[in-house]
């Protein structure tokens, strides 16, 4: 069959003119993943505005964190079309975005792969997501035993380290609690081991044999949050399943389901999930009948509810309802005693992973026991890991000295000096320093929010709640 006919005239037509000037993105990658062409609009997409394209290749832009994944290179291993959702990094002035992109091969005579042509457009994505969302819950019983496999795989590194008087304090608790049903809430800072601890709680009940089923309420888009939970009918919103389909809850059932970042439900959601906790029933989007659903709830947060609930943006009520058995962990800096076995720990665990034999240092250690560990625990895993695989020596030299240096430079021209003492109460002087450390962050990753996040050693989702602050 031919595709394109020529006609007197049109001889000098010059497609790779029209592809750049092209309505639709278009990006396509030679075998090698070296980007051959890239349409403006693609550029606008992907946010590469600025940036030299040229010898660059699509490995080169996943790791300067432009977007999260890519379908042409998944495209160039399965020598198949691809398609699935992008996250593409937000900047100073704009939100992360997604967009749903499709990879298809081009191959040549001999069935060689000789070129990629990426497609993608922005607003199929949420529509998308709901598919493939149902296409894995089509079989809610299948779904729940992959899903008991998938968490004892996750839970089996979930060691805790409690050689701290507030840890062994936090794990006595949890051994008292995990074989009764009642509601737990944990609070702390980002990155102290929330899930860990939920998982722990849960390995040691008497559902242990049952899934358990984290979820991150900050991370879901508010207009799919119900239909993510509580499932829905046939015909409920646009893109839904044709047969309907179990929620987070229902998938849970007789499990744990561990709700962090409870503090980002949306209003509408709050009066619906203190609904379930005083019923232990949900009510799929669309449905007229209630199903009964047993599941622990353990909730987690690093914001300070309480404020919340007199500011008017959380539930007083349902509040009370998940603080039954309130378990709060303390920041990694508060825990000298963790420190040197949570380091041995994750260096083990990344040796292992590597096929690697590296070790600490003691002035790496006297270091860490030093530093105040801003980003916790999540910060430690992943400055170890790091480290791990770029240093050229068996033995790990980790310094601070470098971040040290820029603060005292920064304050010395006065980008990033202290208050005066006595001139702030301590709670505003600390906001203050978080917010020019963060803006320190995001310079230093040119804007790039997923950079700058891994940076803070926080979550973007946790970062992006902070900007809008």
């Amino acid at each position: 069959m031919q595709y394109y006919y020529q006609y007197e005239g049109n001889q000098d037509l010059d497609l790779q003119r029209l592809l750049i000037e092209s309505f639709d993105n278009i990006l396509v990658t030679d075998s090698k993943a070296r980007i051959v062409l890239c349409s403006k609009n693609m550029v606008k997409a992907l946010r590469l505005e600025g940036a030299d394209l040229s010898g660059k290749t699509l490995h080169d832009l996943v790791a300067k964190g432009y977007y999260s994944k890519s379908t042409a290179l998944e495209c160039m291993k399965l020598k198949k079309q691809c398609s699935g959702i992008v996250h593409v990094a937000g900047t100073l002035n704009e939100k992360e975005t997604v967009v749903f992109s499709t990879s298809t091969p081009i191959f040549d005579d001999k069935g060689e792969l000789r070129y990629v042509i990426t497609n993608s457009r922005n607003e199929a994505a949420l529509e998308f997501y709901a598919r493939e969302l149902e296409a894995e819950k089509l079989n809610a019983a299948k779904y729940q035993d992959v899903s008991k496999y998938l968490s004892k795989l996750a839970g089996s590194s979930g060691e805790v380290v409690a050689n701290s008087p507030s840890m062994q304090k936090v794990m006595k608790l949890c051994n008292l609690i995990a074989k009764a049903d009642s509601v737990v809430l944990i609070t702390g800072e980002s990155g102290v081991g929330k899930e860990v601890v939920s998982r722990y709680i849960h390995d040691h009940s008497r559902r242990k044999d049952e899934v358990f089923m984290p979820v991150n309420c900050g991370a879901i888009p508010d207009e799919l949050v119900e239909a993510e939970l509580f499932g829905y009918t046939k015909g409920a919103f646009t893109g839904a399943n044709p047969n309907g389909s179990a929620g987070l809850f229902e998938l849970a059932n007789k499990g744990t389901i561990f709700l962090d970042e409870i503090g980002e439900l949306p209003s509408n959601m709050q009066s619906k999930l203190l609904r379930v906790i005083e019923t232990g029933e949900i009510k799929r989007l669309g449905d007229t009948k209630y199903r009964k659903v047993d599941a622990r709830i353990v909730a987690a947060t690093n914001r300070n509810l309480e404020e919340m609930v007199k500011q008017g943006k959380f539930r007083e009520d349902l509040f009370y309802r998940l603080n039954v058995i309130p378990i709060m962990i303390s920041p990694l800096r508060e825990r000298k005693e963790d420190i040197v076995q949570l380091a041995i720990m994750f260096l083990n665990r990344f040796n292992k992973k590597f096929g690697l034999e590296k070790r600490l240092s003691k002035s790496t250690l006297d270091n860490f026991l030093s530093y105040g560990w801003p980003g916790n625990i999540r910060e430690m895993r992943n400055i170890i890991e790091r480290h791990t695989i770029i240093s050229d020596h068996d033995e790990l030299d980790i310094r601070f000295d470098e971040k040290l240096d820029m603060i005292e430079q920064d304050s010395k021209n006065g980008v990033f000096s202290y208050p005066a003492v006595g001139s702030l109460p301590l709670k505003s002087a600390m906001d203050e320093f978080e917010k020019k450390y963060i803006d320190s962050a995001l310079k230093e990753c040119n804007g790039n929010i997923t950079k700058a996040a891994e940076v803070l050693g926080i979550h973007r989702t946790h970062l992006y709640k902070k900007l809008k602050k």
